[in-house]
């Protein structure tokens, strides 16, 4: 949604108090500061934001009922709080929102595996919630839903890996320990966890703005990984909830991931505006969390540690994408300000790490080389990344 920005205090800020954000026909967002939002130490607009995410999954599974008589009967006499949580069950969320939020080709692709009809499977995962009133674990792994066992077209499902590796519990452990609040948002946020085969190359996650509260990722013996992905799921969700009060980009094309591509130093290849903003969003995610990580373990400034190593390059990744972000989008104010604290956040980690010589350590990026002996020296990167860019922007022109 585009939010209307009227004259007082109805804007986010990166540096300055915390101020009430007013968006017009969404209600009153709670007093929150960006930088505390991103840090995760202020979670008050996380949660109001999921509050209002499920009354909508609510109004939506209705919309559908008002037009499926079978469905509208099971409803009936279901209290709204429970039939809040069955909305954004996965099953649920993905038949009543695959005709809003998807192309023919999913729908088709669906319904072929589903062996049945979209309206008949959304009865059918309905009845089944509606029955099973058991209390559920705060983390689900592998649950046996419909919709975290197809591959979907544009997420990129693996083999399923067994429930009982993976090592989630070590990595809620990881989260826990941390400063800032991102264990506490990742009980907010995510629900359900679909482990995958682990992948010679590289680490892997993945999640669906169909599937509130779903993260696919791939099962690693390294609970550090598993944590890195974890936060960096969560921060794509963080930032899909904001963006439905505002796009943080000014042109309509681009808020729709579409419009004009830009490089993206994740990718190494041309993205959606929307892309290479999520990219930062989350990767300043990821560099809090590898920072903390150097900090518990007394690695702070060692350039050797492969904690440190991790922060640094997410980063520095993160200040290389803001640039070219500003340089060729504009933003709403939602958007500078969103901006301006994720470049305050990564220059405070690179500062506490290496100072003024980031570029002299060697990079490491697990979702490109598993290995952290591996990866090359951080300039070298960055030369990579600056030359890419130029030829892949000279190509378009």
């Amino acid at each position: 949604m585009q939010t209307e920005h009227g004259a007082g205090n109805d804007v986010l800020t990166a540096d300055g108090p915390e101020l009430t954000s007013q968006v017009v026909g969404a209600g009153v967002l709670p007093d929150f500061n960006v930088n505390a939002w991103i840090r995760g130490d202020d979670q008050r607009l996380t949660r109001a934001m999921v509050s209002r995410r499920r009354r909508e999954s609510y109004d939506e599974l209705l919309a559908v009922a008002a037009e499926l008589p079978e469905l509208a009967s099971l409803l009936r006499g279901v209290d709204q709080d429970l039939l809040e949580q069955l909305a954004e069950t996965p099953d649920v969320a993905f038949w009543s929102s695959l005709d809003a939020h998807s192309s023919g080709e999913m729908r088709a692709h669906a319904e072929k595996a589903a062996g049945q009809k979209r309206a008949d499977a959304l009865v059918q995962a309905v009845a089944r919630e509606v029955e099973d009133r058991s209390p559920r674990g705060s983390l689900i792994i592998n649950a046996p839903f419909f919709a975290l066992q197809q591959p979907l077209p544009g997420l990129e499902v693996f083999e399923r890996a067994e429930p009982g590796v993976g090592g989630i519990d070590a990595a809620l452990n990881v989260l826990r320990q941390q400063s800032g609040g991102y264990f506490d948002e990742l009980s907010t946020l995510i629900r359900y966890v679909t482990l995958l085969k682990q992948r010679r190359d590289r680490i892997y996650s993945g999640s669906s703005s169909m599937l509130p509260g779903v993260v696919f990722l791939t099962a690693e013996a390294d609970d550090r990984l598993t944590a890195e992905m974890l936060v960096h799921e969560l921060a794509h969700s963080k930032l899909f909830l904001l963006q439905r009060w505002d796009a943080l980009t000014a042109d309509v094309e681009e808020s729709e991931w579409a419009g004009q591509m830009i490089y993206s130093p994740w990718r190494t290849d041309l993205r959606p505006v929307q892309g290479v903003l999520h990219g930062a969003f989350v990767f300043t995610h990821v560099a809090r969390l590898w920072s903390g990580l150097a900090r518990a373990t007394g690695h702070v400034g060692d350039p050797d540690a492969a904690s440190v190593r991790r922060a640094v390059t997410a980063a520095t990744e993160v200040k290389f994408a803001v640039e070219l972000l500003r340089r060729n989008a504009g933003f709403t104010q939602w958007g500078e300000d969103v901006l301006s604290a994720l470049l305050n956040e990564c220059e405070r980690i690179n500062c506490e790490n290496v100072g003024a010589d980031e570029r002299a350590l060697r990079a490491w990026s697990p979702d490109r080389e598993r290995n952290s002996d591996e990866g090359p020296a951080l300039r070298e990167l960055l030369a990579v990344h600056n030359a890419t860019e130029h030829n892949l922007r000279t190509a378009q022109t």
